[in-house]
């Protein structure tokens, strides 16, 4: 059991940090400035938009998932947490939950709305806040596995 929590933190850190990356790459080189309109030409290390967006996706499906199997088996600290009141104590892991539910749900809703061809305004504002909420989540991230990286290694 332990080896597998190791495997799946180690899992979570990897994936966390690809989403990371290829989330800024996509909001910096293609988002950023474009108005709109994503230049289908340009690239960033010999990637293009498109290549960019489906590694993003991958790692997200894949962080999204081992996140969720994460917050599974740590049920019963939330469990505690509410019940026991111990919200100041946890203050980090609450907004970084909070957070990761804002970040997944305007992640998620856009490829929805594309899949459906639905409103584009609506797609793109979703966008935005994922862009925006997805920094104040990068960082808190980071934080938290900085907090913990000494029991994570144990």
């Amino acid at each position: 059991m332990v080896k597998n929590r190791f495997v799946l933190n180690m899992s979570l850190i990897l994936f966390g940090f690809i989403s990371i990356y290829t989330g800024f790459v996509l909001m910096i080189e293609f988002h950023m400035g474009s108005h709109g309109t994503i230049n289908q030409i340009q690239t960033h290390l010999g990637f293009s938009y498109s290549s960019w967006a489906l590694f993003h996706k991958i790692a997200i499906l894949i962080f999204s998932s081992l996140l969720l199997i994460h917050l599974y088996l740590n049920l019963k600290l939330y469990s505690i947490m509410f019940r026991k009141r111990l919200f100041k104590k946890n203050k980090q892991i609450i907004i970084l939950s909070a957070l990761f539910i804002i970040v997944a749900i305007s992640g998620y809703l856009p490829w929805l709305i594309s899949l459906r061809s639905e409103s584009n305004i609506i797609r793109k504002i979703l966008i935005e806040i994922h862009d925006k909420f997805s920094i104040i989540f990068s960082i808190y991230l980071i934080l938290h596995v900085v907090n913990r990286i000494k029991r994570i290694l144990k």
